[in-house]
């Protein structure tokens, strides 16, 4: 993962932190439909958010799930004030 994915990283781990249930990787893109991260970029921020256990995937009847961990939560709170709302 590039330093250049940072923000997009901390806006997808901010993502999580708001909604609060696990989701779909198809929520997490709906979610950041007017930001610049594609599908593509997506899927590689979820890849190095499980590999860094900032998120977990598990199997939720037969679909793929992602939910933030408590090493995602307290990172995601360290910037929490720093993260543009918008």
């Amino acid at each position: 993962m590039k330093a250049s994915f940072s923000e997009e990283i901390l806006t997808v781990l901010y993502v999580f932190f708001r909604a609060r249930t696990a989701l779909k990787p198809e929520h997490i893109i709906d979610c950041l439909e007017d930001t610049s991260i594609d599908y593509f970029t997506a899927h590689q921020i979820l890849e190095h958010l499980c590999e860094n256990k900032n998120i977990f995937m598990m199997e939720q009847n037969g679909y793929k799930t992602y939910l933030l961990s408590p090493l995602g939560k307290e990172t995601i709170e360290q910037f929490y004030i720093m993260i543009r709302a918008s």
